[in-house]
């Protein structure tokens, strides 16, 4: 069962292109992205600060960024291995290294690439893209909460390895 039907955040890459609104807001030497789902956000720090330590473990990973021209480039890494990289359950490892592009191709849209490499899980690296379109002026990003008083979950979850230990119904 996808990780999102326990009210986890969708994590890194996913949040970018999954299929819910996203806010951006830069400022001088950070990029921030807020989700519409689950309270997710993302702080990317664009100051050439450093990795945090290896034994450091997140959701959301560990991004910097940098600017090339009119591209944002990412590097993400430190991540857990506890979301997925689509609903159809594709996994990845703690080893799980993301590198993304967002390039403003016009005033409303962006480019997004990524290249997801991870030597546990995957043979060789694989690069996607998609357009970023901007929402209508006006459009604002609202919380999507997750369902926590969902009576099924419970019964979905109840052989799951996340499962928190309730009685079987």
């Amino acid at each position: 069962i996808d990780p999102l039907g326990s009210c986890f955040i969708t994590g890194v890459p996913r949040q970018t292109f999954a299929p819910r609104g996203i806010a951006i807001i830069q400022g001088p030497k950070v990029f921030a992205m807020a989700g519409e789902f689950a309270h997710q956000y993302r702080v990317i720090p664009t100051d050439n600060s450093p990795h945090i330590g290896d034994s450091i473990r997140l959701l959301m990973g560990d991004s910097r960024g940098h600017w090339e021209s009119n591209t944002l480039v990412v590097d993400t890494t430190n991540l857990t291995d506890s979301t997925w990289l689509s609903i159809s359950g594709h996994f990845h490892s703690d080893a799980l290294h993301v590198n993304e592009r967002f390039i403003l191709v016009e005033a409303n849209t962006i480019l997004y690439e990524t290249t997801l490499t991870d030597p546990k899980v995957f043979r060789q690296p694989w690069t996607m893209a998609m357009p970023i379109i901007r929402f209508e002026q006006g459009h604002e990003v609202l919380e999507e909460p997750c369902f926590e008083t969902d009576r099924d979950l419970p019964v979905m979850l109840q052989d799951h390895k996340i499962w928190t230990g309730l009685p079987r119904q």
